[in-house]
């Protein structure tokens, strides 16, 4: 857990009396799990671990070799060694299906709350490999990301990378005119150039076809202009 310390001024006549509070942050650790603890050890020796804290170790869902349940166990006597309050969850994906497995991973990480670190290292190539996009795409709720090297034995930060998708031909032309033509009404508001206003309308008509179930129908626009639908 991380504590965050902060302090609250109170008056008392004419004294002020300052009182310290002390929050908890609790860690969500959430790794590849393969058959060495080291990645897991690293981890804990790196950032520490606290009561009530939580790791998750992500495996396979249909796993037949014993040696994934012996690393499972030892990380499970390690963290009741240091705390009996630490929770360690076994997270199983569908290695068979890669689209299931990357929302899966996706809806894992969305739902942690506190501070999230991940572990990409370790495990199953094909987890690995839904395990990393899905940590791509929720880059913004991840505190800390490492990566343990088979190389030199040794666990480092990874900065990931904010991806953003790109616009369309129309959106990307809709902007640029905003940004080189920016006219004012004399109220100071925005003029609505053409583009815009056209853009407005097509997207006002689909809006509306699909509340009317497609039949053609007649109404008006906030400039109070007849529009035709269907």
């Amino acid at each position: 857990m991380q504590s965050i310390i902060d302090l609250v001024y109170i008056l008392h006549g004419k004294r002020f009396y300052a009182i310290v509070l002390i929050v908890y942050m609790m860690k969500t650790y959430i790794s590849l799990s393969g058959f060495d603890t080291s990645q897991i050890l690293s981890l804990i020796v790196k950032y520490g671990i606290e009561g009530n804290d939580r790791m998750v170790l992500i495996r396979p869902k249909d796993e037949r070799d014993k040696r994934g349940e012996t690393t499972t166990q030892a990380v499970r006597d390690l963290s009741r060694q240091i705390d009996s309050t630490i929770k360690v969850e076994i997270y199983r994906v569908d290695h068979q299906d890669f689209e299931a497995m990357v929302l899966s991973l996706i809806d894992l990480i969305k739902s942690t709350e506190g501070e999230i670190i991940v572990n990409i290292s370790g495990g199953p190539r094909e987890i690995f490999l839904a395990f990393a996009i899905a940590c791509l795409s929720q880059s913004q709720k991840i505190y800390k990301t490492t990566n343990y090297s088979d190389i030199d034995r040794t666990m480092t930060e990874v900065a990931l990378p904010r991806i953003a998708r790109r616009l369309d031909e129309k959106s990307n032309t809709i902007l640029n005119d905003v940004h080189e033509n920016p006219t004012y009404h004399d109220n100071g508001y925005r003029k609505e150039t053409e583009p815009i206003r056209k853009y407005r309308i097509k997207t006002y008509r689909q809006a509306s076809r699909s509340q009317i179930g497609g039949y053609r129908s007649e109404g008006q626009n906030e400039r109070g202009s007849s529009l035709i639908y269907g």
